[in-house]
């Protein structure tokens, strides 16, 4: 199964189809490549181009989320915060 590094990766890549949910998936997902060869030469050929067209390679983008990011969970861990000091 799919970690959840796994899955970003393969998310900013455009290959949602290639992440396993579970055992018996990733199964039948590297054996249906392992039997494509064409289409695993393409793949193969193609992830250069996928990562540096991906979000993944963009800082400034990832700046900006990662910012946003740590501002939710401020603003969540505040609000718990509040409600904690409220209900002593």
């Amino acid at each position: 199964m799919a970690g959840r590094g796994g899955v970003s990766l393969l998310s900013n890549l455009g290959l949602t189809e290639l992440i396993a949910h579970s055992d018996e998936d990733y199964v039948r997902i590297v054996t249906t490549l392992a039997r494509d060869l064409p289409r695993l030469a393409a793949l193969r050929a193609s992830l250069r181009g996928r990562m540096g067209a991906s979000a993944l390679m963009n800082g400034e983008q990832f700046g900006r989320h990662m910012g946003d990011a740590y501002r939710q969970m401020w603003r969540v861990d505040s609000i718990a915060h509040h409600n904690y000091k409220k209900n002593l």
